[in-house]
């Protein structure tokens, strides 16, 4: 469309931001960058940079930086429990693997104690003694409590010896090797089934793993797959736990790759670079009388365009467009898209003497960064309701 060299304003804080969770090396959004720049000249596009301010935001976007501060905050708490979940879905997928290898005669028995009343009285007392089930404890407590001062106990000698309590140990009954060994992974698998109660605050992708684990818990128990009437094989209990597990892995890349801040030093390299290219770089006041006032990077990006310094804005914030100038998406991937603003307005409002006031009534309605948006109005509502009726009596 643009056949003369034109004059790109890219909102550089997105871009970096876009780099930076797309690869987190540092090297590496800095070659980005270099690419894009060199693109740009390369498609006759001389490119001007903007940059927000490192510290100072708009007082009119507080709420708007106090939701993403608590969307952040349970982005990292998710990571914390997808990673608790993925440490035991290892276990889990080691358990299977062990419990695969047992002979039928020895998986039964580990169903057995997962999911019968034999837990407590094979399981529990092979891996816990209580304190009533010693005899010399319970001789030492019946003494303690025949003194006038139990603290004494803790404090004296004790008025007896060892040899006056008759202690008589009862012969230990041998237990095969095999039944010892599925005990022990009936007890880490009751151990894991304890341990995976889902928190109210989870996602639906983890709540989704969080009903598969649940389930593989009940069929490892019943030996038998949800929705499936013949009984499941170790094969297939192990085939599932380990597409939890890989399922567990993915979101935790995901979160951990989410839950990452741009470094302020990411941004200082960023500036650094555009500056050796000889790249105009502009970064935005802080507000105070000596820093400059304080803008938003893409509105000054927007400013530069109104005023003739540019023809486009490069960014991936559609907000661009109530500024009433072209945005360019896309950049830095392989998929650019220029949206005409003029074109754009003309057909969204083709009947209307005031477009833009009616593209801004339109984005109000959706919600921008500076406001929220309106209860149970979508997109297509919003864009019926400006078309056919007047803002003013939506308003009242």
């Amino acid at each position: 469309m643009y056949k003369r060299q034109t004059t790109n304003a890219s909102d550089a804080t997105l871009l970096t931001q876009r780099f930076f969770y797309r690869d987190v090396d540092a090297q590496h959004i800095v070659r980005d960058f270099i690419r894009v720049i060199e693109a740009l000249r390369e498609a006759r596009a001389a490119p001007i940079v903007v940059f927000d301010h490192p510290h100072a935001r708009l007082a009119l976007k507080a709420r708007e930086h106090e939701r993403r501060r608590a969307a952040h905050a349970l982005v990292v708490h998710r990571h914390g429990i997808e990673h608790a979940r993925f440490a035991r879905l290892k276990k889990l997928v080691a358990c299977i693997d062990a419990y695969v290898a047992l002979e039928p005669r020895d998986q039964a028995h580990v169903q057995r104690l997962c999911g019968g009343a034999e837990l407590h009285a094979d399981v529990y007392a092979e891996h816990s003694a209580t304190y009533e089930e010693s005899e010399w404890l319970g001789a030492a407590d019946r003494w303690a409590a025949s003194l006038d001062d139990p603290v004494e106990l803790a404090y004296g000698d004790a008025p007896y010896a060892t040899d006056d309590l008759d202690v008589v140990d009862e012969p230990e009954v041998a237990e095969p090797p095999w039944q010892r060994r599925a005990a022990d992974i009936a007890w880490e698998l009751l151990a894991l089934r304890d341990a995976c109660m889902p928190p109210p605050d989870e996602s639906l992708a983890q709540r989704r793993l969080s009903e598969g684990e649940a389930a593989l818990h009940r069929a490892l128990c019943a030996s038998r797959l949800p929705g499936e009437p013949e009984v499941a094989s170790a094969a297939a209990l192990y085939a599932l736990a380990r597409s939890l597990y890989q399922q567990s892995a993915a979101l935790v890349r995901t979160y951990a790759r989410s839950s990452r801040l741009v470094p302020a030093a990411l941004y200082d390299a960023c500036r650094d670079v555009c500056a050796r290219l000889n790249v105009p770089t502009l970064v935005v006041g802080n507000g105070t009388p000596s820093g400059g006032e304080l803008h938003e990077g893409e509105a000054f990006a927007g400013a530069l365009v109104r005023a003739g310094l540019a023809d486009l804005v490069a960014s991936e914030d559609s907000d661009v467009l109530l500024y009433g100038v072209p945005l360019l998406r896309g950049l830095g991937s392989n998929a650019l898209e220029l949206v005409d603003y003029a074109a754009l307005v003309r057909t969204a409002f083709p009947d209307s003497h005031t477009p833009h006031t009616q593209l801004v009534e339109f984005a109000l309605l959706c919600g921008t960064d500076f406001n929220r948006t309106v209860p149970g109005i979508g997109p297509i509502g919003a864009y019926r309701l400006i078309r056919y009726v007047s803002f003013s009596l939506l308003t009242l």
